[in-house]
């Protein structure tokens, strides 16, 4: 939403300068909706999911003092537009919204149940009302045939829409009046004519139109779009990729590449490497080096099961936070992974920073050419969507067909769910369609989620009848 988002970046920006941020960090809860009955993963939490209260708890805002046929009361007054949830013994019961002066609610309620805030129409309101807005100044010269329009350097001239004035002459006001109209440009505009003829007429729905194209054009002017495209800074990254090959995550050793493994189950790891595929892959058509796959959100036992498998491994692969700090304390190589998603040359400086040898996959948002040629890219094979950092059979082996692999379908679309166990059973759902590109080096291929024979074919290019995507490499998301 508009108002996380705002939050959001206030909360950052605060956090980044070193303020203090805990009045944001309260409003970002409430905004978000978070309440205080799901604390996550990282925190040892395993009933992330209830089955008594939909979505978010909300957050505690008054005890019902009396209900009446229509309407209860409390003692906290609202806002128009406010909506809570009614909770009796930590289970939902009903709902209440605040409208006209009244708490209007559903359910069978009753004086002692409690309401809990999930819209705060107040805080919506303070939170979108603060804006960021960018600075244009615009020079205009009118003449008798064209309008100028001059920003930072850069010219604009309409076609020949100023006429000679018969009636009602167009006036500098009327101009004026027609610039300071921002649309939904984030602009505050000051206008300052150089030249300006009298007895001129300027119809208005073509400066109008003129305007729309002037502005459009200075946004993305003004946002310089090019500049995040990142610069030659990883020079490693092809020195990587000559001696080592493309980098290939999987399962099971890859000939002529950079072998990133993910296992599944990751407290057997030793068990993995002993197998037949290992063993045979000591000769030397496969690399020695190994990289381990370490996911994002890892609990304290999630990190024991991973550092005593990182003795096997000659190195990291950080699809998360947890696998930088992990590189660092047991000075393991580093691959900075996609899921990362370093966007800009401010990612590359910050991680080469901390990190002078790390080798570095690029965000599977960014397109070729908003990137350097010595990129190297998420460029085939399967990609997640989403992972479940809980067990969606509410830990009840019962319930759970002890797959690896499920298949989850909505009305167009079939979408494999691949289980893999740290401390508990986690589930990653993969895109319907799997990733085909034309990089054929400095290439990251997902083999994740395919079997062996599956995965072979694909590193020789061959999809079968798979369904497959370009994925954003030759249109990114800006």
């Amino acid at each position: 939403s508009e108002e996380y988002t705002a939050k959001s970046v206030v909360l950052y920006r605060k956090a980044i300068d070193g303020k203090n941020y805990l009045q944001e960090k309260k409003e970002i809860k409430r905004i978000f909706n978070r309440g205080d009955y799901s604390k996550g993963y990282l925190y040892n939490q395993n009933n992330l999911i209830s089955d008594k209260i939909q979505s978010h708890k909300g957050e505690y805002f008054a005890k019902i003092t009396k209900v009446t046929d229509n309407f209860l009361l409390c003692d906290k007054t609202a806002i128009n537009g406010d909506a809570f949830k009614i909770i009796r013994n930590e289970t939902e019961i009903g709902n209440c919204v605040f409208k006209d002066g009244k708490y209007l609610y559903n359910g069978q309620i009753k004086s002692g149940d409690c309401l809990y805030i999930t819209k705060d129409v107040s805080l919506i309101e303070k939170t979108l009302s603060n804006k960021k807005l960018l600075d244009v100044y615009l020079q205009i010269f009118v003449t008798e045939n064209v309008v100028e329009v001059i920003y930072n350097g850069q010219k604009f001239i309409s076609e020949n829409i100023v006429k000679p004035a018969i009636n009602s002459p167009t006036t500098e006001q009327d101009v004026i009046s027609c610039f300071l109209k921002t649309d939904a440009y984030p602009f505050r505009v000051k206008v300052d004519f150089n030249t300006f003829n009298q007895n001129i007429f300027i119809p208005k729905s073509l400066l109008n139109d003129f305007r729309r194209n002037v502005f459009k054009n200075i946004f993305y002017f003004k946002q310089d779009i090019k500049s995040i495209k990142i610069k030659d800074k990883t020079l490693k990254n092809k020195k990587f990729y000559d001696n080592n090959y493309n980098i290939i995550i999987s399962s099971f050793p890859v000939k002529s590449a950079i072998n990133v493994i993910k296992p599944n189950d990751y407290g057997k790891v030793k068990e993995l490497l002993e197998e037949k595929d290992f063993k045979n892959g000591k000769s030397k058509n496969y690399l020695s080096e190994k990289y381990l796959f370490v996911p994002a959100f890892l609990n304290d036992r999630d990190l024991s099961i991973i550092e005593n498998a990182l003795p096997y491994f000659s190195g990291i692969y950080a699809d998360g936070l947890s696998g930088l700090v992990l590189a660092k304390k047991h000075n393991k190589k580093l691959i900075v992974g996609a899921g990362l998603n370093v966007f800009n040359s401010v990612d590359i400086n910050v991680l080469e920073n901390d990190f002078k040898d790390c080798i570095i996959v690029y965000s599977k948002e960014l397109s070729l050419t908003e990137m350097d040629e010595k990129r190297i890219v998420y460029g085939g094979g399967n990609v997640s969507i989403m992972e479940f950092v809980y067990c969606p059979f509410k830990k009840n082996c019962s319930l759970c067909a002890n797959k690896n692999e499920y298949v989850c379908k909505d009305e167009k679309f079939s979408y494999v769910l691949k289980r893999y166990k740290l401390s508990d059973c986690r589930f990653v759902l993969y895109n319907s369609a799997v990733l085909k590109s034309d990089v054929k080096e400095n290439v990251l291929i997902n083999l994740v989620g395919f079997d062996k024979a599956t995965a072979l074919k694909i590193l020789e290019g061959d999809y079968g009848n798979l369904p497959v995507n370009g994925g954003r490499l030759k249109k990114g998301v800006l």
